[in-house]
């Protein structure tokens, strides 16, 4: 999967291909859990962001697997 910011829009996109029953799960860099979100059967998702400027990991989870991925955010 693919994460992009559009923070003049307060959203964080992800993109990839999800199966019913996926959970995108937000942290700060520290461990600490942001947000979660149940993300649809689209090839691409926006989700509303809108925490202060820094580095977050975005873990996505279903039965195939978890994978994570570090973004920046800028504002």
């Amino acid at each position: 999967f693919q994460v992009f910011t559009r923070v003049s829009n307060n959203q964080l996109v992800i993109r990839g291909e999800f199966t019913a029953n996926t959970i995108a799960r937000i942290y700060s860099i520290t461990g600490k859990q942001i947000a979660n979100f149940n993300l649809d059967q689209a090839a691409e998702q926006s989700v509303p962001f809108n925490e202060e400027a820094g580095v977050y990991i975005v873990q996505v989870s279903n039965e195939q697997g978890t994978y994570t991925q570090k973004f920046s955010w800028l504002k």
